[in-house]
Formats: C-alpha cells, structure tokens, sequence
C-alpha cells in the first residue's frame, strides 16, 4: 500500500462522498442519494473554512475526513450555492426526511452549543477493505494538523452512541 494523505480536489468529491454513503450509515445524509452527498462534499472542498482530507492508493480514494471551521456557515454556502439544484435531485428522500432537514439545517443549535467549539469534523471514513489499517488515524491526524495550521483551537466530533471505531 502506497498512501498519500492530502487535501482533496474538487474532482475527488465525490468518492469521498462514496465513502460516506458506503460507511456512515447512521444518520440522514446518506439517505438523501450520491448526488446530493457529491455536491455537499464539493462545497466542503471549495468552502474557505472547511476543508477535505483524502487518503489515496494507488489512485483510488480510501479514506477521508471532512472538517469546517464553522458548521452553520457551511450550511448557508451550501444552501445559497447548491442548495437548489442538490435539492432538485432529492426532493422525494427530502421530503420524507423533512423534519431531519431541519433538525440538521439548525445544529448546532444554541442549546447544543453552549460550550461546544464551532469547528467540526463531521465524518471520517475508510474503505471496507483497508480499515485497521490506520488509515482513519492517518487522515484524522492530517485533518487535526489543518486545524492547528489554521489556528483553530478546539474542536469538536460528534459520533454515534454505537460507534465503536
């Protein structure tokens, strides 16, 4: 295994949205479609204060972690930006998932974030095949170097109650 560790481009999106679709299986996301993940990925990937780190083998995507800065502004670029057409190709699971939208459209809420930071790192994922292999370290510790890059100071991640990796 040959593994680089670096920051996604925008073309790289959309496995690492794969990844996500494929590996996180809790929560809502993953129910509203490929497409929809695809083009939020993107806007992390372009957004100024989120970023994208991807582990690649031999040219394939097999790792990554996604991380902002700040969760909500994040949610207002996508919304403005994408908001529509990822949208368009989701209305059926958005509708049936309505009010998760919401709930996700407004966490952090105040009440939630009292004394929580507001950077995040929202998902970290591996290929099925390359997990305990340290390639969820690998990509978590580049994101975490980001951070400090960044001056971020703390951060938070939210995981699963039944998540034990």
């Amino acid at each position: 295994m040959s593994l680089e560790i670096r920051s996604a481009r925008a073309e790289e999106a959309a496995p690492a949205a794969a990844l996500h679709a494929q590996r996180i299986t809790e929560g809502f996301l993953p129910t509203l479609g490929p497409a929809f993940l695809s083009r939020l990925y993107r806007r992390i990937v372009r957004d100024p204060g989120s970023f994208l780190v991807i582990a690649v083998d031999d040219g394939r995507v097999i790792g990554m972690a996604a991380c902002t800065e700040d969760l909500s502004a994040l949610y207002r670029a996508f919304v403005l930006r994408d908001g529509v057409l990822a949208g368009l190709r989701s209305v059926p699971r958005i509708l049936r998932s309505l009010p998760r939208v919401v709930e996700t459209l407004r966490y952090p809420g105040a009440e939630d974030a009292a004394d929580l930071p507001d950077a995040e790192v929202l998902a970290v994922a591996v290929d099925a095949a390359h997990s305990g292999r340290g390639v969820g370290r690998a990509v978590l510790d580049a994101a975490l170097t980001e951070f400090d890059r960044r001056a971020t100071g703390a951060v938070k991640v939210v995981a699963g109650g039944d998540n034990e990796a």
